[in-house]
């Protein structure tokens, strides 16, 4: 009964080594995981902080519009802002599309 128990206990005592030791990482890994939020939500804000200003400063200053192009299946279709859309240039689009 004795040497029974002692081994028990030696087991526990083992038991408890490993289960200290994996607490001890896991308590590691946990505070590295902390301070990498910590870090990535300093990084997030100063993006968005980054992301306000410019527009802040993005409705003052002129906005160049330029002609977009599409390949749909059926043809080239150009979308041109309306300052240089023409009568001639759609008819020059629509004949080069159906040739």
């Amino acid at each position: 009964m004795l040497l029974v128990s002692w081994a028990l206990a030696q087991s526990m005592k083992e038991e408890f080594g490993r289960l200290k030791e994996a607490l001890e990482k896991s308590e590691a890994r946990r505070k590295e995981m902390e301070e990498k939020m910590v870090s990535m939500l300093q990084e997030k804000n100063d993006l968005q902080l980054q992301v306000q200003a410019v527009s802040d400063i993005a409705p003052q200053t002129p906005t160049k519009r330029v002609a977009q192009l599409e390949l749909p299946p059926w043809g080239i279709v150009f979308h041109l802002p309306p300052q240089h859309r023409s009568r001639t240039t759609s008819l020059m689009l629509r004949s080069a599309v159906t040739s």
